[in-house]
């Protein structure tokens, strides 16, 4: 009989340091590291391919809905987030999936997010609409972005306030700055054999008789869809 084999000798891993931290995929290298070493299970592929890459994709109109991940300490959840944020804000970051079909599906968001990154003490007082808007304000001031939420006892609806601020920051942004076509233009788009028009005016847009602050409203609308106004009514490519 041979000497016994122990496991140590068949399987081998890297020593686990710590516990990641998703705030350090906002050092790129660090992102791209995370991209780099995370291990997809066929389970895993099949939640990213099917329900998460879906859900935040935004070229193709869709019902979407907002992607929670639960788990226990130690799980994965930050390296699973850091990974997903991280092709979502870069986009040369989806090639470096270590599965096919996963780095493949990933192209549908790769580059075409902003992406904050926080984390919330549950220590605090705030309430998390609170901490959330606070972060937001902070975050997109960083951008050039000013806006201010209104106190949660002056709104009934916190959807319209949330519109109101992708307005703001589609004004500012850079990566989605698109020039504002000159006032009286008339701009004409056709959705499920309807044809929709709006005017360009001084104070906003005009689409049946009502003043909207932004296109993305009126997409929104026209859609009942979270859209990109600039990209439905072909100002823009997608992804710019």
């Amino acid at each position: 009989m041979g000497s016994n084999m122990k496991y140590g000798d068949l399987i081998q891993f890297e020593p686990l340091q710590s516990v990641l931290q998703l705030r350090a995929a906002n050092d790129q290298k660090t992102a791209e590291n995370m991209v780099k070493t995370y291990v997809i299970s066929e389970e895993m592929a099949e939640r990213l391919t099917d329900i998460v890459f879906p859900q935040l994709q935004f070229d193709t109109p869709a019902d979407n809905k907002g992607v929670l991940i639960v788990g226990n300490y130690g799980t994965g959840k930050s390296h699973l987030m850091s990974v997903i944020s991280s092709v979502a804000e870069h986009a040369e970051f989806a090639g470096l999936i270590n599965n096919p079909t996963v780095a493949t599906t990933a192209e549908a968001i790769a580059g075409k997010f902003k992406v904050i990154r926080t984390e919330v003490s549950a220590a605090s007082e705030m309430s998390l609409r609170d901490i959330v808007t606070s972060l937001l304000t902070d975050e997109l001031a960083k951008m050039g972005v000013t806006y201010a939420f209104p106190p949660a006892d002056k709104i009934t609806n916190h959807k319209s306030c949330f519109e109101d601020m992708m307005a703001e920051f589609h004004a500012v942004s850079s990566s989605n700055r698109v020039k504002r076509p000159a006032v009286g233009t008339k701009l004409i788009r056709e959705y499920q054999g309807v044809e929709h028009h709006v005017t360009v005016t001084r104070n906003g847009f005009e689409y049946q008789g009502r003043t909207f602050r932004s296109l993305s409203h009126i997409a929104r609308e026209i859609t009942c869809t979270r859209w990109s106004g600039p990209l439905f009514f072909g100002l823009t490519r997608s992804g710019k």
